[in-house]
């Protein structure tokens, strides 16, 4: 099976207005009209102007999974400066599907092809397989507003919303990539590895990766260092952001050495190269930050 990923065409249109109706089900909606002539009228309507996108997760020709983005327009605001806001809605996976990475591949392509900065999305009380996929793919609450209307279900119910910026899918895709390569393990009496991992977001996008390597001598290298390493051997050169895992899962600052080699890379663009500090806390800074005189003037 090889899962593929296509943008929701007029084709698909009524297999995709069947998968809203189930995912509706099965958070709870009770029935009393046929909604498949209102959700077809509404997808073709902002189709065509532009106001709804979606994504399709597709086995063979079969349609597995499915999101949507609604666009709204606001005031544009230093977090938002074209003012666009896209509210994420018919996220749903077949059930013989699921826990596969689908969701996190349709929010990829809500970033990198649709190039939204943030995306919302929320779900009611009770319904915790919508909790547990926002949490999961990495969004963060916001807030809850009691007694809103549900229609589909006549009644109110507690509204809970989160969001997910850019930014921050990019940094979770960073530490999810070096944790993936941290091992640690020794590989004779004199190496040792994998202690501390790093991955390096270049500059087309792509991730590369690295672990630490330590020796008895000074032929050792630190995780970043690797990565940048890995980057080069691939033919790119430019660093957009930097994070290493420590032992306990933590993230850390690069050693004086690793700056330095960052530095020299890109001397005329060192300063906007960002360093994940804390993790956790969601707490980055800049190289130019970290290194703010460089020892060549």
């Amino acid at each position: 099976m090889k899962i593929t990923y296509s943008k929701l065409t007029e084709k698909e249109l009524d297999t995709f207005i069947q998968m809203r109706i189930r995912q509706l089900r099965e958070e709870g909606a009770k029935e009393k009209i046929d909604l498949a002539p209102a959700l077809k009228d509404y997808y073709e309507r902002h189709m065509a102007d532009g106001t709804f996108v979606s994504w399709l997760a597709l086995d063979g020709e079969k349609i597995i999974g499915t999101s949507g983005m609604s666009f709204v327009e606001k005031p544009p605001y230093f977090g938002c400066p074209n003012g666009r806001i896209g509210l994420l809605s018919s996220m749903f996976t077949d059930p013989a599907y699921r826990r596969r990475g689908i969701a996190k591949e349709l929010l990829r392509h809500a970033f990198e092809d649709i190039g939204m900065t943030k995306v919302w999305c929320g779900y009611y009380e009770g319904n915790t397989k919508s909790k547990r996929v926002q949490e999961k793919v990495g969004f963060r609450y916001q807030w809850r507003s009691e007694g809103v209307d549900v229609p589909l279900m006549h009644e109110k119910r507690t509204g809970h919303v989160s969001s997910i910026t850019k930014d921050q899918w990019e940094w979770d895709r960073l530490y999810a990539a070096a944790a993936a390569v941290r091992n640690e393990r020794r590989i004779s009496d004199y190496v040792t590895c994998g202690e501390v991992s790093a991955a390096i977001l270049s500059g087309s996008g792509k991730i590369y990766t690295g672990v630490c390597i330590d020796t008895c001598s000074t032929l050792g290298i630190c995780a970043e260092r690797n990565a940048i390493f890995n980057m080069i051997t691939n033919g790119e050169q430019e660093i957009k952001k930097v994070i290493a895992i420590l032992p306990d899962g933590s993230s850390g600052a690069p050693c004086g050495a690793c700056r330095e080699l960052m530095v020299q890379l890109m001397p005329e663009k060192y300063k906007g190269i960002e360093i994940m500090m804390d993790y956790r806390q969601e707490k980055i800074i800049t190289l130019g930050e970290l290194t703010p005189e460089w020892w060549i003037g």
